[in-house]
């Protein structure tokens, strides 16, 4: 009798859950920094992006993501590391998207984690894209294969759409390129992104 092993040796984890807050207090925050804080290029094509901010200003959200890593994302982040140390927020930026803007694809260098926390997510405002790490790869076998023969699943995609909510908070490594599709709606899609260094001890 023939048996067979098919084992994943490789794969990449996001963390995702809902912060219930206050998002009317933090659009208003947001707009009323934006009207008085200049945009910056960053990876932004159109829209407004924030400097970084002054974390003391927005303690009640840095505490609340940090909890969030340090309790319910507690096996998630030593999982796709190995490393158990407890995170901080170490810079934090505003992301103000009108009809049509969205972000270059890009990364986030010098951090262990990245993360964006989604405040206004209109319909059809943008979906948060990742592209996988060996995409030349799958591109390189689907030039040999017909159309009617392509099986599309999480072994096959070459890039996969999270869906910005509105107060969900979505984790992953920074080290994986993304990007923020166009905003198709009449509304502004606004987030916050951040990204996380270890505590020092």
């Amino acid at each position: 009798r023939l048996t067979y092993m098919i084992k994943d040796i490789f794969k990449t984890s996001i963390y995702i859950t809902n912060l219930n807050l206050d998002v009317k207090h933090y659009t208003k925050k947001c707009i009323k920094y934006s009207k008085c804080n200049k945009s910056f290029i960053k990876s932004n094509e159109g829209g407004y992006q924030s400097d970084n901010l002054i974390l003391n200003d927005w303690k009640e959200l840095t505490n609340t993501i940090e909890q969030k890593i340090n309790n319910e994302a507690y096996n998630y982040y030593p999982q796709i590391t190995g490393i158990t140390d407890d995170l901080k927020i170490c810079n934090m930026w505003i992301n103000i998207n009108g009809t049509g803007n969205f972000n270059r694809y890009h990364i986030h260098p010098n951090s262990l984690m990245a993360g964006v926390y989604y405040i206004k997510t209109p319909e059809n405002c943008g979906d948060l894209n990742f592209e996988r790490p060996d995409v030349d790869s799958i591109s390189y076998y689907k030039a040999f294969i017909k159309k009617q023969s392509i099986v599309f699943d999480e072994q096959t995609f070459s890039e996969m759409n999270i869906p910005a909510e509105e107060n969900n908070l979505c984790i992953f490594p920074p080290y994986i390129r993304h990007m923020v599709k166009p905003n198709l709606s009449n509304d502004v899609r606004i987030s916050i992104s951040f990204n996380m260094q270890a505590v020092e001890k």
